[in-house]
């Protein structure tokens, strides 16, 4: 089973829109309404950096500066769904490998993993490094797949909250159910091709698992 991290496993959105803000005010460029910013959080960030119009030289400047302000105040604000780790757990204890799938890169997914509590319980972290040249989500997917040793894509199944969660997994023939709690929306990820979407980590639990009793009703974004 793999899963996005951001938006999807941790909400990060004070600590990705306070290192952006940072970063694009530190070379002068205008710098977007958080709603903005939060709606370009999943992409690779040389993609986002080019949506907002920054030339490659530019936007390797604000890369930089970003990796600097994000490393130095991340998890200040970042947070774990609630019902996640108690999923997670009942995935592992079900023999189910759990691998996450990033477009972060994998240093910096693993210490947020570590410092959200989440490591014990995930066995495998994929990601770009710190260059984002292989930052695409079917490369990262690649890389996920590699460290579970190519399982068939029918035994594999995505969880995130994107479109490029969704195509990147459909790359491999893996079915992706996405979820509504993170940055995209039900008509990015049904139009990408999702074959569930959940509006819960309640109802991913239903959908995952079958049996939601470990959880609390109401639990979800």
């Amino acid at each position: 089973m793999l899963f996005d991290l951001d938006g999807t496993l941790t909400d990060p959105n004070g600590d990705i829109v306070a290192a952006m803000t940072s970063a694009l005010d530190s070379v002068g460029a205008p710098v977007p309404a958080d709603a903005v910013l939060r709606a370009h959080i999943g992409p690779p960030l040389l993609h986002t950096l080019g949506a907002f119009g920054l030339d490659p030289e530019t936007a390797a400047v604000v890369m930089g500066r970003y990796r600097e302000a994000y490393r130095a105040n991340r998890s200040a604000d970042t947070t774990v769904h609630d019902g996640m780790p108690e999923l997670l757990a009942s995935l592992r204890a079900a023999g189910v490998r759990i691998g996450v799938a990033t477009s972060k890169p994998a240093e910096i997914a693993r210490d947020v993993l570590d410092e959200t509590g989440l490591a014990p319980l995930v066995d495998t972290i994929a990601g770009p490094g710190l260059d984002e040249r292989d930052a695409s989500k079917d490369l990262v997917v690649a890389m996920a797949l590699a460290q579970h040793d190519h399982p068939d894509a029918s035994t594999v199944q995505m969880v995130g909250d994107r479109s490029f969660d969704v195509l990147g997994a459909r790359a491999h023939g893996i079915d992706t159910i996405g979820v509504l709690w993170g940055f995209g929306d039900a008509t990015e990820l049904r139009e990408a091709g999702a074959v569930a979407v959940a509006d819960t980590v309640l109802t991913l639990r239903g959908l995952l698992v079958g049996d939601p009793s470990e959880l609390t009703a109401g639990t979800g974004s």
